[in-house]
């Protein structure tokens, strides 16, 4: 009874003295402190666009001087929380805006919760009825640690999908098997939705599924581990990653897309051959909730996932990405915030392929200082089909504001069938070129596999200042079982004893479980400096199976024969266990004009591997082959990175500063991207950092992959991890008034224990053998420039430059039957491409100019300054018509030159789709591809000594009739009273254009 008195007292005076301290008030009402929330997004009311950096004041009745104020942030969004009602109205300015001020009720702080809608702000010098819409969106806009591109500048078909955007947008390369690289060489393995994961590490699964028109902002941005941002603690782990930001009226119900296309070959020889392609999208996205289902089938080359694969080797000639693919894949993606404290993702995807490839190679071999070089002509052909089941959930829980724990689950399983033939010759570098060898093969590959992860972290800030304490645990198990046959018969015509026929049957294990724990500590010096601490044990263990049989050709049971024989060259067993340490102490610095860190990371290392022949002593009895005991080698290396901001103007907004929680640092958290004001962004950023690198488990496994005879490779159980020390600089520049973006890099890498091939060549068979070694000595350095400025009336002419220049100093080894080298291969690349593009009401077009250099010199024999060329020029076009016809063509000419005789082809690919609107909500389109028929699939590899040069199958000219039917329910008629519901309950309603304004407009 007591205790209830004094809490009692305790309660009546705080609220008194709370009352006492707040503003006057004229009213005879009591005023509640409890805390009012006050959001909106600040848009630009031309273009429709969200403004970051915007300051946001928030005044009193009464009151002149703002009681407080933030800068908005990510998609123009801003959150004020306010302890009293006496609120009176808003001001929004920025630079280049005319100041908006927005009228706070009485009626609306009543709730607690006010949403104020979009906030728009009009030019200052340019009149509203006088400007095209999309004439005045910038092209690009660079912010230090994120290239951002607005999808308005960039037309495309009605039809088009995400990735038809992306190959449009200077400094981002999009191959034929989607592969996404960046203008720095960086490829990108994942796509984020409004900040959120979309189908875990699958980027096809929205670039070629998500179409086009739902795209306000595509950014390229360089983000730090989720583990790096939930710590605070920077790991070396980042990745460059898209973020596809929607448009702000595709975001408040459901919207999708149902496709329907048949055609045919324009080839008579294959006319009854059809070529189809359906597809279904469905989307929801509203507030922070997110709900995707998609669904394609086609067979026209538009493989809509990737295809996960397992840890068992193929073999050569199977068939992959190069060809024909037919392609089935199904999804589903969800993201929710269920409430305030609960956060949920979660993604399951199946696809199916079926891959047709038929090639043909030409390879020079380099071996020796003494011109020892080889010749070898190859043809293959091969099929496969694949299954692939994926599903990833994450769920982030939030009990109060000073701790996170998430959880992820990944789970995948995959099985595979491969068949192929294959045929190839070796002659040797005479001026006879004498016949070496000569082989035909046959294999068939069927395999399986599961993989598994969890993975558990957990985070509490401890003060107010800044300290936390961050523990993470991750177990991952992977699975492989494969079973093969083959076939061939090699012919060596200058060792005809050594003639070899194989009639093998095979069957593979492979198992690799991982443990790691991690856990960081962040300190406090001051308000704005940091001690951080970190240690991280990993363990590895792997086992690798591989047992080869022999076809028991003197068994008169059995028509065929067993495979009974065990061969014990081409048989192993491996087991190899890894302990990787990384202890880690840095201190920290983060102020608005700029950031700094600097330590030491020590990562001691620790090997030990076994390898033998499972029963080959008999039943139970294995036969030991080499035992190799516990190695450590330990790297040391500081760590460095500064991140300057020169404009004095510049501000980062209210996220760029958290004490040691990791959000809005370079990187962070998508969903909070740093905001600027003033006339230019303008960074540079330095880092340096060194990293270790684990063998992949097919580089550990000794066991021999004889299904090339004449190129067998093997792993070591021996090797080391590599050690990468890497030096990057970033400089990067946007103009707000004139819209100018420039970014530049520049990295350098120099690897210890480098893993690189053993080759080993006899002159007699022309037969080699690879096994991976650690060598010194490779470095490698890039750099990049991309430059892009609108020019010309109302800005409608945009021009842009990208170049690129790498350089690759590779050390290898080959021995020539006794007789081991050195061999150094320097690889110059260097491409620089150009960019013009024109828009108005009716017309878009764009030119897109490209060379491509190449410069490989080896120090063995007379090979060097091997030159080669890609040249390539295309423009694509988008007319809009009268009665809702529209017009797409792409036509783009490429040429090689220095590539090997019979590969130096040109080819003008040309494009075509004719389509109109119909019944409101349809889309009829033609569709012709390749219209003059010189479609070609080229590719050019290098190794440390070899040169290959390959054509493979090529989809040949087809029309295709397609309907599309597009539906969405995002408000309906009475979306000018739309209501949201937010988590926790509650309803808000409000104007979409926000509440009653004074001044601006």
């Amino acid at each position: 009874m007591k205790s209830t008195l004094i809490l009692t007292l305790l309660c009546f005076a705080t609220a008194l003295s709370a009352q006492n301290n707040s503003p006057k008030n004229n009213s005879s009402t009591p005023q509640s402190e409890t805390s009012i929330s006050i959001r909106g997004i600040v848009m630009d009311s031309l273009a429709r666009s969200s403004v970051q950096g915007a300051t946001v004041s928030l005044y009193l009745k009464g009151n002149s001087r703002p009681y407080q104020g933030v800068f908005s942030g990510k998609d123009g969004r801003f959150s004020l929380t306010a302890k009293s009602r006496e609120v009176s109205y808003l001001k929004v300015s920025f630079v280049g805006y005319k100041d908006k001020t927005v009228l706070i009720s009485q009626k609306q702080l009543q709730t607690r919760n006010v949403y104020l809608g979009s906030i728009y702000l009009a030019s200052t010098g340019i009149q509203l009825q006088t400007v095209n819409v999309t004439t005045n969106v910038p092209e690009v806009v660079v912010k230090e640690d994120t290239i951002e591109y607005n999808a308005a500048a960039f037309k495309v078909p009605q039809n088009a999908v995400v990735e038809d955007l992306l190959k449009r947008l200077p400094g981002v390369e999009v191959d034929k098997d989607g592969k996404i690289t960046t203008t720095s060489g960086k490829e990108v393995k994942r796509v984020y939705v409004d900040g959120k994961r979309f189908f875990g590490d699958d980027p096809k699964m929205a670039t070629k599924n998500l179409t086009a028109e739902i795209v306000d902002k595509v950014q390229v941005v360089d983000k730090k581990s989720d583990l790096a941002i939930l710590t605070g603690v920077d790991d070396d782990d980042s990745e460059t990653v898209i973020n596809i930001t929607i448009k702000k009226g595709m975001k408040q119900g459901w919207m999708g897309n149902l496709t329907g296309g048949a055609g045919k070959f324009l080839d008579n020889k294959q006319e009854n051959d059809p070529r189809y392609n359906t597809s279904i999208m469905l989307n929801r996205f509203r507030d922070n909730n997110q709900f995707s289902l998609i669904g394609n089938a086609n067979n026209v080359n538009n493989r809509a996932s990737t295809d996960r694969g397992n840890n068992v080797r193929t073999g050569r000639g199977t068939a992959g990405s190069n060809g024909i693919t037919t392609s089935n894949n199904f999804g589903v993606n969800w993201a929710s915030e269920l409430n305030t404290k609960l956060k949920i993702e979660s993604s399951a995807s199946y696809n199916y392929s079926d891959d047709y490839s038929n090639s043909k190679s030409f390879v020079q071999n380099i071996f020796s200082q003494n011109d020892s070089v080889s010749y070898k002509n190859s043809t293959s052909e091969g099929r496969s089909y694949s299954n692939n089941y994926a599903w990833e959930g994450r769920l982030e829980y939030t009990p109060d504001k000073n701790t996170t724990i998430r959880l992820g689950t990944n789970f995948s399983y995959n099985s595979s069938l491969s068949n192929s033939t294959s045929e190839q010759s070796t002659r040797a570098g005479d001026e006879d070129s004498t016949l070496v060898n000569s082989s035909d093969a046959e294999n068939r590959l069927s395999s399986s596999g599961t993989e598994l992860k969890l993975q558990l972290d957990g985070s509490r800030k401890l003060s107010d200042k800044g300290r936390r304490l961050s523990l993470s645990g991750t177990y991952s198990t992977n699975h492989s079982d494969g079973k093969g046959n083959t076939n061939s018969i090699t012919n060596y015509y200058q060792a005809t004893s050594l003639n070899e026929k194989l009639d093998q049957r095979s069957n593979s294990k492979s198992n690799r479980d991982s443990y790691n724990f991690r856990t960081d500590y962040v300190e406090p010096v001051s308000k704005n400096t940091f001690l951080n601490f970190s240690y991280t044990a990993q363990f590895n263990n792997t086992f690798n199976q591989r047992l080869t049989y022999d076809r028991d050709t003197t068994d008169t049971t059995s028509l065929t024969g067993k495979y009974d024989i065990l061969n014990s060259k081409y048989s192993r067993n491996s087991e190899t266990n890894t302990v990787n340490q990384s202890i880690r102490a840095a201190f920290r610095g983060q102020y608005t004009r700029y950031t700094y860190s600097f330590g030491i990371d020590v990562a001691p290392v620790h090997t030990k591997s076994k390898t033998y022949i499972k029963d080959w002593l008999g039943e139970g009895n294995d036969s030991i082959l080499n035992v190799y005991k516990g190695r450590t080698t330990v790297n040391y290396a500081p760590q460095l990175e500064f991140v300057y901001r020169f404009d004095d103007k510049s501000k980062t907004d209210s996220t760029s500063v958290q004490g040691g929680s990791g959000t809005g640092e370079r990187g962070g958290d998508l969903s909070s991207r740093r905001g600027y004001r003033g006339g230019s962004r303008n960074s540079l950023r330095f880092r340096y950092n060194g990293r270790t690198d684990q063998p992949s488990v097919t580089q550990l496994d000794p066991t021999p992959n004889n299904t090339n005879p004449l190129k067998i490779s093997s792993g070591n159980p021996e090797l080391l991890p590599s050690f990468t020390q890497r030096i990057a600089f970033e400089y990067s520049k946007f103009n707000i008034k004139n819209q100018s973006s420039i970014n530049a890099t520049l990295n350098l890498s120099f690897v210890s224990n480098d893993i690189v091939n053993y080759t080993t060549y006899i002159d007699s068979t022309g037969g080699q053998s690879t096994k991976p070694v650690n060598v010194n000595g490779s470095w490698n350095t890039s750099s990049s420039l991309m430059w892009a400025k609108p020019f010309g009336d109302s800005n409608r002419f945009r021009f842009s430059t990208q170049t690129n220049a790498t350089y690759r100093n590779q050390v290898g080894f080959t021995r020539v039957d006794t007789t081991s080298v050195k061999n150094i291969t320097r690889n110059l690349i260097i491409n620089q491409g150009f960019n013009l593009s024109y828009t108005n009401d009716w017309f878009y077009g764009q030119i897109r100019a490209q060379v491509n250099y190449t410069n490989i010199s080896y120090n063995l024999g007379s090979t060097n300054g091997l030159e080669s060329y890609v040249y390539s020029l295309a423009y694509n076009t988008q007319i809009t018509m009268p009665y809702s016809w529209t017009l797409s063509s792409d036509i783009s000419y490429s040429a090689n030159r220095g590539l090997s005789t019979g590969y130096n082809q040109d080819q003008i690919v040309w494009n075509a789709e004719l389509g109109r609107t119909v019944l409101s909500k349809g889309y009829l389109s033609l569709k012709v591809t390749d219209i003059f028929r010189q479609s070609l699939n080229l590719s050019r590899s290098v190794t440390d000594n070899s040169i290959t040069d390959t054509q493979y199958t090529a989809l040949t000219s087809y029309a295709m009739l397609s309907f599309t039917y597009r539906f969405a329910n995002i408000g309906g008629k009475g979306r000018n009273r739309r209501m949201n519901f937010q988590g926790g309950g509650g309803m808000e309603m409000g104007r979409p254009d926000g509440p009653p304004s004074m001044g601006g407009m």
